[in-house]
């Protein structure tokens, strides 16, 4: 068998075995279009809110250079949690963060 040949069997081949498949893609891609409505609520931007997480790793730096007298003394995690505790509820609108 020549390699004419054998491309040829194997595109015959994935074809008849794709065609059922893509029939049914084309079909969930239709019924799973996004309504006019939804589409704009996702258009519409949102402000970020801020989880703990997220506000805590953005504030670890500063935190840890006002702690440790910008590097001049060493700083324990409790120092670094007080120090970025106002800005991390600044961040989250949170009443209290948990030190746990």
């Amino acid at each position: 068998m020549s390699n004419d040949d054998l491309a040829s069997a194997l595109s015959s081949a994935v074809e008849s075995v794709a065609s059922g498949w893509k029939k049914a893609k084309r079909n969930a891609d239709k019924e799973d279009r996004v309504s006019r409505r939804d589409l704009q609520a996702m258009r519409t931007t949102r402000p970020h809110t801020w989880t703990i997480r997220e506000a805590a790793f953005s504030v670890m730096e500063e935190a840890y250079l006002k702690a440790s007298a910008n590097r001049r003394y060493p700083a324990n995690a409790r120092q670094i949690y007080y120090a970025a505790r106002p800005a991390i509820l600044a961040k989250t609108g949170a009443d209290k963060v948990d030190s746990r």
